[in-house]
């Protein structure tokens, strides 16, 4: 498989229905948000444990709890994307959403492309108003709250 471009990629937010499985996430009912100039970065990160041994003076690491992450999504503010909308109404939620990302990587024309999917709480939507010739944007911190879920690009049939 080649490399991809991010254009063309789809980030959506669900409902806060109970999902732990790729068949949970995929019921869900999804929103599109558009707009979006930047996806931000999320995946698993393992906390390193350290102990250190006195008979070699050595340090030994561990892996320890994994966290995803934090994503920030940066997107043109648009008052009335039905997504948008969505991700401000999430941030009055304490409740975490599920996510669905599309990539643009399918590897053949019938092929599928890479999705993951995760749920996450909404934590902060500020807005960058930025100058006279910038465009007002958003930027919507997601705390991801489960395994990011990843679905592999295929070839189809």
């Amino acid at each position: 498989m080649s490399i991809s471009v991010t254009a063309k990629s789809k980030f959506e937010i669900g409902t806060t229905a109970p999902a732990t499985s790729v068949g949970d996430f995929d019921a869900d009912t999804y929103t599109a948000v558009k707009g979006i100039e930047d996806l931000g970065e999320f995946g698993d990160e393992a906390e390193e444990i350290k102990f250190s041994t006195i008979e070699d003076a050595r340090v030994r690491k561990l892996k320890g709890v994994r966290d995803a992450g934090k994503m920030d999504l940066v997107v043109g503010f648009d008052a009335l994307d039905p997504g948008q909308v969505k991700l401000r109404q999430a941030l009055a939620s304490d409740l975490a959403f599920n996510f669905h990302i599309t990539l643009n990587d399918a590897p053949t024309t019938n092929g599928t492309p890479t999705e993951y999917f995760f749920k996450g709480k909404v934590m902060s939507a500020r807005t960058m108003a930025g100058k006279v010739n910038d465009v007002v944007r958003q930027k919507v911190s997601i705390s991801i709250d489960s395994e990011p879920l990843i679905v592999p690009a295929a070839t189809g049939a």
